[in-house]
């Protein structure tokens, strides 16, 4: 029997090849589907919370009102309110500094006419351009009265950075008011006139109850009156207490039990009073 040449293959037998043993599914993988389901769920949620926070920062920048919501949801609960009005608080009192820094004074409260003793200006508009707000200053004519038909365009306008989430915000109210011994009609305050310390003199707060327009001249408030949920008092927005922005840019918490007399003293710009720790 011939060789095989070099050119051709070598003849190998085969080996036969073992059938391989199937492996038996018994049951479901029930923990990775669960591990799935988590890691979807984290993802929805954090998408979620991302759309949610950049709707709310596009709206603010466009000065619409944030969505309105009772507050109490999955993704905006009462701390997440409280937070998203300090940084608020935080936005007005870089404004009205500004507004100080360029005309040595906070703006007055209000612009009364002499004549016929019509409003026409307020601290909130004064300090419009200081917010990011140029171009609806620009179309407010000083001379005319503030909520006459020719400013209404400009003072029903909501601006978010005045509202609180989860509040009323219908309209162009306003969830913060002016400390009316600060902000009076036809007059001004530099922080060298405040010789209670700007530290422990109050420049704007929260308010929950007998909301104003934010634009309206007699946005302001006395915190004599103590703290709650009426017309006339700061307060009634956070459970225990409300958030108020001092004449330094600190923002403190005042709970609701603090002491009359320091709500007092922290009023007054000039009062002489001594302040105790809060």
């Amino acid at each position: 029997m011939p060789r095989p040449s070099d050119d051709e293959p070598e003849f190998r037998p085969r080996k036969k090849k073992g059938t391989k043993k199937k492996s038996s599914s018994s049951g479901i993988n029930w923990k990775g589907i669960g591990g799935v389901l988590l890691c979807l769920l984290f993802i929805a949620g954090a998408v979620g919370k991302f759309m949610k926070g950049f709707n709310r920062a596009r709206n603010a920048a466009a000065g619409q009102p944030a969505a309105e919501n009772t507050g109490s949801g999955f993704w905006n609960s009462d701390a997440d309110n409280k937070k998203l009005s300090e940084n608020n608080l935080r936005q007005i009192a870089l404004a009205l500094h500004n507004y100080h820094d360029v005309f040595r004074t906070f703006p007055a409260g209000a612009v009364v006419r002499e004549g016929d003793s019509a409003a026409t200006n307020s601290w909130a508009i004064s300090a419009l351009p200081f917010l990011d707000q140029q171009t609806l200053y620009q179309r407010y004519d000083s001379n005319k009265v503030w909520n006459g038909p020719e400013n209404q365009p400009v003072t029903n306008t909501p601006l978010a950075i005045f509202q609180i989430p989860g509040r009323d915000s219908s309209g162009a109210v306003s969830h913060y008011a002016g400390n009316s011994h600060l902000f009076v009609a036809n007059q001004t305050f530099s922080l060298n006139q405040i010789s209670d310390g700007a530290t422990n003199t109050l420049l704007l707060g929260e308010v929950s109850a007998g909301l104003k327009s934010w634009a309206d001249p007699t946005n302001v408030r006395d915190l004599a009156r103590g703290l709650g949920a009426t017309p006339d008092q700061f307060g009634g927005t956070f459970s225990g207490g409300s958030q108020i922005l001092m004449a330094d840019g600190q923002i403190k918490f005042l709970s609701e039990k603090t002491d009359p007399a320091v709500l007092k003293a922290i009023a007054t710009p000039t009062g002489g009073e001594v302040v105790a720790d809060f």
